[in-house]
């Protein structure tokens, strides 16, 4: 609706790689800045019993924590990755992949 990439991050609190990503990627500024343009999204997916997580994990296909999946501003999935990259090499994904977005 805002008319924006979305990126869309999908953990579980008891997942260490996730863990890693949320305090070792997300919060370098680099990343930050790369990810202003877009509408940042979390789902936290810890409780893999509940309906509402299967529900959410369903839709959106995650197999595996982490998942990050980008979506370009009409909403359409382009592209997706799983488990820990560190600050180099999202860039290295947003640099590759950014231009479908």
């Amino acid at each position: 609706q805002a008319g924006k990439p979305v990126i869309a991050y999908f953990y579980a609190a008891w997942c260490g790689p996730c863990m890693m990503l949320k305090y070792h990627t997300f919060s370098d500024p680099k990343i930050i800045q790369a990810l202003e343009p877009f509408v940042r999204l979390k789902a936290d997916l810890s409780f893999t019993e509940s309906e509402k997580s299967r529900e959410i994990a369903n839709l959106y296909q995650i197999n595996s924590f982490p998942t990050v999946v980008f979506f370009d501003a009409r909403g359409k999935e382009t592209f997706r990755f799983s488990g820990f990259v560190n600050s180099e090499q999202l860039i290295s994904i947003l640099d590759q992949k950014g231009k479908a977005l």
